[in-house]
C-alpha cells in the first residue's frame, strides 16, 4: 500500500545539475543530474520526465547567447504507472544519471549555453510496497529548485 507522503522540494530534496565548463561543437554534452533524500524516510520518485529515464520530454531549457533553443527529442503520453518505473531514495542517500544535452538539444555552434532546469517529479510516495501505484489523477507532484550550468561551446 502507499501512503502519501509530505516531501519539500526544499527541505527533503536536494537536487545538483553539474556539465563541463567547456565542450566542443556537434560533440556529446554530458549533464549529470544528482538527487539527494534529505529525510530520515526512503521515499519512491516517479522517473517520468526526469533524467532518471532519459529523453522522454523537455525537463530543461537551453539557450545559446540568450536565444532559446528549440527541444528536439521524443514527448512521451502516458497512463497510469507501473510500480517499476518508481525510483527508491533511500534516506541521506543519493541517486545520478547522466544524460547528453545534444541529442535533444542542437549544440553544434559555438556560444555560451546555460541550461535551466525546470525538473518536477510527478509522483512522490513513502516507500512500501508498490502493488498498486497511484492512478494519475492521485500523483502528489513536487518541483525541485535544481541549479541552472552554463557551458561554453568552441
Amino acid at each position: 500500500m502507499m501512503c502519501p507522503v509530505t516531501v519539500s522540494a526544499q527541505d527533503d530534496l536536494r537536487c545538483v545539475l553539474k556539465a563541463p565548463a567547456r565542450a566542443a561543437a556537434g560533440k556529446p554534452v554530458m549533464l549529470r543530474f544528482s538527487l539527494t533524500n534529505l529525510s530520515a524516510a526512503p521515499v519512491m520518485l516517479l522517473e517520468w520526465n526526469t533524467p532518471f529515464e532519459g529523453w522522454f520530454a523537455p525537463f530543461v531549457d537551453v539557450t545559446r547567447d540568450g536565444v532559446a533553443l528549440p527541444y528536439r527529442g521524443p514527448m512521451v503520453k502516458r497512463g497510469d504507472p507501473s510500480a517499476d518505473e518508481y525510483l527508491r531514495l533511500l534516506p541521506r542517500r543519493a541517486r545520478s544519471a547522466s544524460v547528453d544535452l545534444a541529442q535533444p538539444f542542437d549544440f553544434s555552434m559555438p556560444g555560451r549555453y546555460r541550461v535551466v532546469p525546470r525538473i518536477r517529479v510527478l509522483d512522490v510516495v513513502r516507500a512500501g510496497e508498490l502493488a498498486s501505484p497511484r492512478p494519475l489523477d492521485r500523483h502528489v507532484p513536487v518541483a525541485l529548485a535544481c541549479n541552472p550550468v552554463e557551458i561554453e561551446v568552441r
